[in-house]
């Protein structure tokens, strides 16, 4: 009989079965989980860079593996959590088949290293491993699943096995932690074609070459979907071959003898597909315990884990020590801001009112209210370092922003920004988040606590934490890049938010009633064309109608998991030869205008002031570019005339006007200045077009002779390569063979030599230090350029070829922001930056005063760093936004 590892890998006898009442042992609904230990911790070895300890022992399947765990842990406080994974030795299935799994590669000798570490470090979790010779992890987690089923708890599955969907039901669910995806009966039936239960008969048809399982030769997995959802079964398709001829497949008669032929491979191939449930296990045997801490804590001194007993145990097994919080009034407040102590400030705003923290060494007291002075306050004295978390908010909340450039005495740090300079890859920057993952803390549930004790705590975390953020933002040499660019830039933004821009009700709403109403119009030629209605938003129906119903060509449509792509590219291509798609991609283009600038933007307008406020998004982007918000202004349509009526509805206050300063080719600059290449240099020295110089030089013609066309697709040649463009991208966007494209990318990096030296030196630091950076020393992390995963590799190259050019190119902008804000302090201006927009700075300024800011924002902007070559910028002026397109 088998054997179980589980528990403190005991192997436990299965001689004896065990009786049938343990469907007593585990109470209703309770909520179990099932981890595929073996496809997780294979996924967690390809997913992660190779880490090793100072050994060199490999850790980065253990690590990966175990921070899944520890969210599960987390996640699901009171979740019955089953590990399950692969026992050594055949299955049953080898004996049905001898080359069941024969093609599959040996498992990587990094990945054997770490599996023992895997294995102590499951049950030091407190966590059951279970493995069962003689059957595949698969079994036992089919046999538990239904065990659970049977008992009524709900069971979540935690793989990405797509072989386990046949169990999907009745309560039971796959997760895919790693993707974020849940499949229930819906994403079965979407992947197979057919219900839970029918899934081992369509694999039966067409096989499973990761499994080197044969199904019948010649039948793919369409007509294997397509004909068990007809007969609904292995059983009545063999039954009734005869009744192959009724479907209308293409091909019914060779089906047919195909299918006749592989009859056996057919049984043979659902067995070895069905998942086995009634190894014998039983749920109630395995139990969730407390953590061995003190396996943990030599787990993670011999594996060198950082911080692992709050990273895996998680913020509730942490206990956050007590904070003595004295409640004082505004005025005791205040006289401790004006102190000289180091002290931290935190501001909390929501449903229940304000409070105020402030904490130093000694106290920590909190304020009911925040006191109406207390940013000029802030503002006035020099007193020690004031650690916020998001200064931004603390500006808008306390009247800073109203001018944007006022001197803060009090040297202010933001932990948002400093955890952002140092990891500008994260998702979060929020004080709660970087407690959590930093310190393994969780801040106490507001509703379950007295609100002075939460927020004297986070004022106290504050100032650890922060005092930490900046020493290592001054050890990893960001300290420029922190103090001089990000910290001033915060109150300009809050500034700039509170400004807003004015917005013309009556214009949008005429744009939002004539959108509709050409909507509408497109709909009814959209039927016509294609002979019924049905629902243009659905992809599903959207490709039966393009490729089934009216053939349009689907060379090279890309043809993912649910079949051909209808994607924005496909139909701009399709676009150009039918009119049915031009139609589809003006509604949806129509469609996408008015649900989201029209609709949205009328709902933040400020009916009082007639501005709407977007806001600016300084810690999200990692290459350092800016984005916008709540509304998004910086990706409103500027080339269609259905963009323009958008940018209509942007208009200046009377007497005012708009005037916009964009960068003319900014990354293209950067590059040359970075890469040094000669050519790339003495063309922007010289003012030539760097597009038509480009086409002649990859078209090895003089510049005199480049047409129009040839200098249309330098310019995609341009700025494909900045992004990293191969050429099979090229080929599709320029239309032409990939060879062509091929040999057009070839010659460029002929002419432009010093780029490509440039991307070589740029990638082998990058895989050298983790990390690439700008020509300023913005860093952006990429520990995927060590990946084994092909994909996951080559997205990193792109980023890290790119990065240190967006990247620069972004700093400059900011540069800027910051040097024509001080420029227009200084001089006799009425003018007001209201938005970055990408590579250009956007001002509302009066007429009178428009040309002068005109020459002080170029004077600044050419200006802000020296370059290999000028940086040029275009200057634009109308009374609403489109006269400036």
């Amino acid at each position: 009989m088998p054997g179980l590892l589980c528990g403190q890998h005991q192997r436990v006898s299965l001689d004896k079965p065990k009786p049938r009442w343990y469907l007593l042992q585990v109470a209703s609904k309770e909520q179990v989980c099932l981890v595929d230990g073996t496809n997780m911790f294979f996924r967690a070895f390809h997913a992660l860079p190779p880490l090793t300890n100072r050994s060199g022992l490999p850790t980065g399947a253990v690590y990966g593996f175990t921070s899944m765990l520890a969210k599960l842990l987390r996640d699901g406080p009171d979740t019955r959590i089953i590990v399950v994974v692969d026992a050594r030795g055949k299955t049953f299935r080898s004996e049905i088949d001898p080359q069941y799994k024969a093609n599959r590669s040996p498992t990587p000798a990094d990945l054997v290293t770490q599996i023992p570490w895997i294995k102590k470090m499951v049950p030091a979790l407190g966590l059951p491993l279970v493995e069962v010779s003689g059957v595949e992890a698969d079994d036992v987690i089919g046999t538990l699943a239904t065990q659970a089923r049977e008992q009524g708890c709900s069971v979540d599955i935690v793989t990405s096995d797509k072989d386990m969907m046949q169990l999907v039901g009745g309560g039971v669910q796959l997760v895919d932690t790693m993707q974020n995806r849940v499949s229930r009966e819906p994403e079965v039936e979407k992947k197979f074609g057919v219900p839970p239960a029918q899934v081992i008969d369509v694999q039966g048809l067409m096989g499973d070459a990761v499994d080197n399982i044969p199904g019948v030769k010649g039948i793919g997995e369409k007509t294997a979907r397509r004909l068990i959802e007809h007969f609904g079964s292995l059983e009545k398709l063999y039954d009734d071959l005869d009744g192959i001829a009724e479907l209308g497949l293409r091909g019914a008669a060779g089906i047919r003898k195909k299918l006749e032929a592989g009859k056996e491979d057919a049984w043979r191939s659902r067995l070895l597909a069905t998942i086995r449930q009634d190894v014998e296990v039983v749920l109630g045997d395995f139990q969730r315990e407390e953590p061995d801490l003190e396996a943990l804590a030599k787990l993670s001194a011999e594996l060198e884990f950082d911080k692992i007993l709050a990273d895996i145990l998680g913020p509730d097994r942490e206990p956050v020590a007590a904070v003595a919080v004295d409640l004082v009034s505004p005025d005791t407040l205040l006289g401790l801001l004006a102190g000289p102590e180091d002290g931290a400030l935190c501001l909390l705003s929501d449903d229940d009112g304000e409070a105020c923290g402030w904490s130093s060494l000694e106290k920590t007291v909190v304020c009911d209210s925040i006191p109406a002075t207390l940013g000029a306050v802030i503002n006035a004295t020099g007193a020690g370092a004031c650690y916020v978390d998001g200064w931004g908010h603390l500006c808008h909340r306390l009247g800073l922003a109203a001018a944007g450039t006022t001197v803060i005495k009090r040297e202010i740090h933001d932990l948002r920004i400093a955890s952002y300079v140092l990891e500008p890859s994260r998702r979060g920057h929020t004080l709660e988040a970087l407690l959590r993952d930093r310190q393994g803390l969780s801040l106490p549930d507001p509703e379950s606590t007295i609100r002075s004790d939460r927020v004297g705590l986070m004022a106290r975390k504050a100032l650890e934490l922060g005092r930490v953020l900046i020493a290592e933002v001054e050890s990893a040499g960001l300290d420029d890049l922190y103090r001089d660019m990000e910290m001033p830039l915060v109150p300009i933004l809050a500034a700039m938010e509170a400004r807003g821009i004015g917005v013309s009700i009556a214009a949008l709403e005429a744009a939002g009633a004539e959108f509709s109403e050409k909507v509408k119009l497109l709909e009814g030629e959209i039927y016509a064309i294609a002979g019924e209605e049905f629902n243009i938003g659905s992809t599903k129906q959207l490709r039966q109608i393009l490729f089934e119903k009216l053939a349009l060509p689907t060379k090279g449509v890309k043809k993912g998991k649910t079949g051909l792509s209808v994607d924005a590219d496909v139909l701009a291509r399709l676009a150009q030869e039918s009119p049915i798609a031009e139609k589809i991609v003006l509604h949806r283009t129509l469609s996408k205008l008015n649900s989201t600038y029209v609709t949205g933007l009328l709902s933040l307008v400020d009916r009082t002031s007639g501005r709407v406020h977007t806001h600016f998004n300084q810690t999200v982007a990692a290459t350092g570019r800016l984005s916008s918000s709540d509304p998004n202004l910086q990706n409103i349509p500027v080339r269609t005339e259905e963009g323009r009526r958008i940018r209509q509805s942007f208009a200046a206050r009377d007497g005012w006007i708009f005037l916009a300063a964009d960068y003319s080719q900014i990354e293209l600059r950067v590059l040359a200045h970075l890469t040094a290449d000669p050519v790339l240099v003495e063309a922007f020295r010289a003012g030539e077009d760097i597009h038509r110089r480009t086409a002649a030089e990859v078209y090895e013609v003089d510049p005199v002779f480049v047409s129009a066309d040839m200098r249309r697709q330098a310019k995609v040649i341009n700025f494909g390569i900045l992004y990293g463009m191969g050429p099979q991208r090229l080929s599709r966007e320029l239309g032409i063979p990939r060879a062509e494209a091929t040999g057009i990318i070839e010659r460029y990096f002929q002419r432009y030599a010093e780029v490509q030296a440039f991307a070589d030196r740029v990638l082998e630091e990058g895989r050298e230090r983790g990390y690439v950076e700008t020509m300023l020393g913005r860093r952006r992390h990429l520990p995927e350029l060590a990946s084994k995963q092909p994909g996951l590799r080559q997205a990193a190259e792109r980023m890290a070829w790119n990065s240190p050019i967006q990247g620069t190119a972004a700093d400059i902008i900011k540069l800027s922001m910051l040097t024509v804000e001080k420029r227009l302090a200084s001089e006799d201006l009425r003018a007001d930056m209201l938005l970055q927009v990408h590579d250009e700075l956007f001002f509302e300024v009066r007429e009178a005063d428009a040309e002068r800011l005109g020459t002080v924002v170029r004077e600044e902007m050419e200006q802000v760093v020296p370059l290999a070559v000028p940086l040029v910028t275009d200057l634009k002026m109308g009374r609403n936004w489109s006269e400036m397109s």
